[in-house]
């Protein structure tokens, strides 16, 4: 989505992508962005677990300068939403709203089971 190209034979415009990734550590998110042929992509901004903030913390998603981005890229929920399970379904429903709030303001939001 990064990069202009073509998928599946179809030519694409480049969109502005945040990858927001909570799972990883930097080196393996470097490591798989190299294997996907983006690492040169200068659409693509990243965000590291060291800086991300969990989606349970509000105002700093209200805050985040979402209209930056025309997609957002969450990975993965559950690094995200730490100590809340799938089970606890108001708890899940609090933190699936930040997601819904934020494709409001603008991008597309991509999350990661």
């Amino acid at each position: 989505m990064a990069k202009r190209g073509y998928f599946r034979g179809e030519k694409i415009n480049s969109f502005v992508v945040l990858l927001v990734d909570r799972d990883n550590p930097r080196h393996v998110v470097r490591q798989r962005l190299r294997g996907w042929g983006a690492s040169e992509a200068v659409n693509l901004k990243v965000l590291t677990r060291e800086a991300a903030p969990d989606l349970k913390d509000k105002k700093a998603w209200e805050d985040f300068p979402v209209k930056d981005f025309d997609v957002l890229i969450i990975d993965s929920v559950g690094s995200f939403t730490e100590g809340v399970t799938e089970k606890e379904g108001k708890e899940t429903t609090q933190i699936l709203a930040p997601c819904s709030t934020l494709s409001h303001r603008g991008p597309a939001v991509v999350a990661a089971l």
